[in-house]
């Protein structure tokens, strides 16, 4: 019976050592996190609802938004524009898994964005703030992958549903 219980508390020790090693792990990659967001929005302005932001698309591969990080106040409209004839939406991460939030805005996949067309723009006001990623259904993923940016809202804080203005 002594070697039983020798071996029971071994074994709960192994798991102790473990599982705090893996909360070690989440710790880390939480502050990885946090510092990777702070190094994205270090050097950005806030653009107030009176600057009118506009970010473009570029024209060819690999494609990016004009910028990757915007900050705005609430009320701020901002507009995306396409540059060159390559299609592209403007989804926000929610839109395309549902795990990453609400989904908020989404210039849709039946009349695509491409530059020189009837619809090369698309335009969406922030009322609330929070921090709203979003990417380009072909090009890109929800969180930050391929043609993807985030737009922060006043302080950021957690978004909000918003209300879609129009489509240009």
């Amino acid at each position: 019976m002594g070697t039983r219980l020798s071996a029971l508390l071994l074994g709960r020790g192994l798991l102790e050592r473990r599982w705090q090693r893996s909360r070690g792990l989440v710790r880390l990659a939480a502050l990885a996190l946090a510092v990777a967001y702070c190094m994205a929005l270090a050097g950005t302005n806030v653009v107030s609802a009176a600057d009118n932001p506009n970010l473009t698309i570029s024209a060819a591969g690999p494609f990016v938004f004009s910028q990757k990080t915007i900050n705005i106040d609430a009320g701020t409209t901002v507009k995306w524009t396409a540059l060159g004839t390559a299609p592209h939406t403007i989804t926000a991460d929610g839109c395309g898994d549902a795990a990453a939030g609400a989904c908020t805005f989404d210039s849709g996949l039946t009349t695509l964005l491409r530059g020189g067309s009837d619809r090369s723009s698309y335009e969406f006001r922030f009322n609330n703030p929070g921090v709203y990623a979003y990417f380009c259904r072909i090009h890109g993923a929800p969180g930050g992958v391929g043609q993807a940016g985030t737009v922060v809202v006043g302080a950021g804080g957690a978004p909000a549903i918003q209300r879609h203005l129009h489509h240009g």
